[in-house]
């Protein structure tokens, strides 16, 4: 937090003067907006996130917001899940922080995802912080947009071409790994929601040596590796 505020009078008197971009942590995801209001818009986001915990890990003041959180929404286009709801990780918070100081914003909150993920409890650490991405049961499917690294990796077939056996079959948990080693992070959940927007819906596949499991039938470009 900014040391220019000694008191919380002096804090509050700041915050209801100024424009905010906010960076706000949940299950659901990261939703970076603007507020005039931020105490008050973030009531507002957990009234419409009513099973999930939420708060802010990142708070920067400037009266140029508006203008800066359109241009943080298309730095972080390919990580967008749905309208102001991105998946990012602590590289891209620092990336925020530092984007935003340079800009003479005010930092008035900055945490991180790892700090963040010990407040949730159904978000676990595997090494890696991993966001739990399912979009709650309310969420209509076309709420969810399509990240453009998904257009970008990913092909649907037609269902001669997998009728055919031209076409590879992979789980949601392998095309969360492809998306990863390029840089998205997403979950298996989440993956499998956006799949099934671009219009790949799971079949079940009997895996040798595995045993049964949905799959996907996609091309995949490039030529991504998987991670093992």
């Amino acid at each position: 937090m900014d040391s220019n505020f000694t008191t919380y009078n002096s804090l509050k008197e700041y915050i209801e003067k100024s424009n905010f971009i906010y960076v706000i942590y949940s299950e659901y995801g990261c939703k970076i907006g603007y507020t005039k209001t931020p105490l008050e818009r973030i009531e507002q986001i957990k009234l419409g996130l009513p099973s999930q915990k939420c708060f802010f890990i990142g708070l920067y003041a400037n009266e140029r917001a508006l203008t800066f959180e359109k241009k943080l929404h298309e730095k972080f286009k390919a990580k967008q899940i749905s309208r102001e709801w991105f998946i990012l990780d602590d590289n891209d918070l620092e990336y925020i922080y530092d984007y935003l100081i340079k800009k003479d914003f005010k930092c008035l909150i900055k945490n991180s995802i790892i700090w963040a993920n010990y407040l949730l409890p159904s978000i676990y650490v595997t090494g890696n912080v991993k966001i739990i991405g399912e979009v709650k049961r309310q969420t209509k499917k076309t709420d969810i947009q399509i990240p453009r690294l998904f257009i970008e990796l990913i092909e649907i077939p037609t269902e001669k071409e997998i009728e055919n056996n031209g076409v590879e079959y992979f789980t949601a948990t392998d095309i969360s790994k492809m998306l990863k080693n390029k840089g998205l992070k997403c979950t298996p959940e989440t993956t499998g929601q956006i799949l099934k927007k671009m219009g790949a819906y799971p079949k079940g596949k009997r895996i040798p040596g595995i045993g049964s499991r949905k799959v996907y039938y996609v091309k995949i470009r490039n030529n991504i590796p998987l991670i093992e």
